[in-house]
């Protein structure tokens, strides 16, 4: 599966016509329990994982590594069995260059971008919300998306997005 930024709307995924970003978003929210916290998903492409992205170590950890693809709903599922407390974070999927495939390269990670929102300009949504939304102004970050009681938001270039 081939995932490209989608220059001011997110990410899009293509596999098959019938399976993108969007069905794969779907998938996620769709097998979420209303009590479960949110799922936060970020997108990054280079060298190495960009600042601001701290992992938080799980033991048991589950495995890393795999695509982000059609199977990815299964895949968090099992990650949050191995170890529930994965959900403390977000998951980081990490590609290193363009054409290539995004993979889970941490299941719990802390986002701790500076914040783009202050008294003049901004209201306050949230930790997982301003977290999403200032982690995704920074540098090597393609796109976050929060999924949270079947509701799916999107963040690219520091500014909520369409995803579409």
């Amino acid at each position: 599966m081939e995932v490209a930024m989608s220059r001011g709307r997110g990410i899009e995924a293509r596999s098959r016509p019938e399976i993108g970003l969007p069905a794969i978003l779907k998938q996620v929210a769709g097998k979420l329990p209303a009590t479960q916290s949110p799922v936060l998903l970020c997108f990054s492409t280079g060298g190495r994982l960009p600042l601001y992205c701290e992992p938080m170590p799980r033991d048991p950890s589950p495995p890393l590594g795999r695509d982000f693809d059609e199977g990815f709903t299964e895949e968090l599922m099992a990650a949050v069995t191995i170890n529930p407390a994965v959900h403390d974070g977000a998951v980081m999927l990490h590609r290193r260059g363009p054409g290539e495939p995004y993979r889970v390269r941490g299941w719990s990670y802390r986002l701790l971008a500076p914040s783009l929102t202050n008294d003049a300009t901004g209201t306050n949504r949230g930790s997982a919300f301003n977290s999403c939304l200032a982690t995704s102004a920074v540098s090597g970050i393609d796109a976050v998306y929060l999924i949270a009681r079947g509701v799916i938001t999107c963040f690219a270039a520091g500014k909520q997005v369409s995803c579409d």
